[in-house]
């Protein structure tokens, strides 16, 4: 088997591409039918009828309130960014009580009418902005496209998804979400080490992506893609790191027939070139693991798994 650590100082040779296409987001536009133009149409309607009504007022501020509450995403509708204008924030709107929550609406409906927002809000539209929205969140699905890229890369050298076989034979491939064989795979790995990482974190039920057998090596491989640092996946490299920390895990080494693969994917990988600190962090826990486990960029995991 290729030496981890050596395999590791490769990879930091063959960095990373600027971009990746396998990341390009062809979701169709967003239509006249979103949830999120509709709820906002709504409230634009619900809002001019409570201008005109004084009876029936507390039940109309009560449909406003539930299509706050219930529509994911409201937060981005011009009527809810107003709400900063009257020292009030969507996320302490959520938790008010439903009394209080009314008053607010009650509050600061005739301004809003007034002021001319709503009128603009009506002649402006919102499929541009919630089309613009939808863009911005493109990399939450980021997980969604480095299972398909990874899947990519292990059917281009011949691994398929497979039953079980007790013969160990072939290159088979197995997807952590959908249904790994792991009773039949406890028959030949001891899978502590996994058991073990499973149990990080705070929900205490961590899945790995993929499940890779060669013949009678297996492999679980976790992966994660960043483009840079900062935000929510800024420790996504100590995140995959920990897959294959053995002495962190409190768990052998010792497992010479399954390794463990940190995938970190994407432009930020190659910050780690110049990283001294968090380069070394890497290459020691790698050297300490009897049994080889790999942290690896593309060019590393197609090199491993080949």
């Amino acid at each position: 088997m290729i030496d981890p650590v050596e395999l590791f100082k490769k990879c930091l040779e063959h960095p990373e591409p600027f971009f990746s296409k396998e990341y390009f987001n062809d979701d169709p536009l967003v239509s006249s039918n979103h949830p999120l133009l509709q709820a906002n149409k709504k409230i634009l309607e619900l809002l001019k009828e409570a201008k005109d009504s004084n009876e029936g007022k507390e039940n109309i501020l009560k449909k406003i309130d539930k299509i706050l509450i219930n529509t994911e995403g409201i937060n981005s509708i011009p009527f809810v960014n107003y709400f900063l204008t009257r020292d009030m924030t969507f996320s302490v709107y959520e938790t008010g009580k439903p009394g209080q929550r009314l008053d607010f609406l009650d509050s600061i409906i005739d301004h809003y009418l007034k002021s001319g927002r709503h009128q603009l809000a009506e002649n402006s539209g919102l499929l541009l902005s919630v089309q613009s929205n939808e863009d911005t969140l493109s990399h939450k699905k980021t997980d969604k496209f480095s299972k398909t890229k990874l899947k990519g890369i292990l059917t281009s050298m011949q691994y398929s998804k497979a039953n079980f076989s007790e013969n160990l034979e072939g290159k088979v491939f197995w997807d952590f979400d959908q249904s790994v064989p792991m009773e039949d795979l406890k028959k030949h790995f001891k899978l502590h080490h996994y058991d073990q990482w499973k149990l990080q974190g705070s929900k205490r039920n961590k899945k790995a992506d993929y499940c890779i057998l060669n013949k009678d090596i297996l492999f679980i491989c976790e992966c994660k893609h960043q483009k840079e640092g900062g935000g929510g996946q800024s420790q996504a490299w100590g995140q995959i790191l920990d897959i294959v920390d053995c002495q962190k895990l409190r768990c052998s080494s010792d497992h010479k027939k399954e390794k463990y693969i940190g995938f970190l994917d994407g432009f930020h990988f190659n910050a780690l070139i110049n990283d001294l600190e968090r380069k070394n962090t890497i290459i020691d826990v790698l050297g300490k693991n009897k049994s080889k486990n790999y942290f690896v960029n593309t060019w590393g995991l197609e090199q491993l798994i080949k």
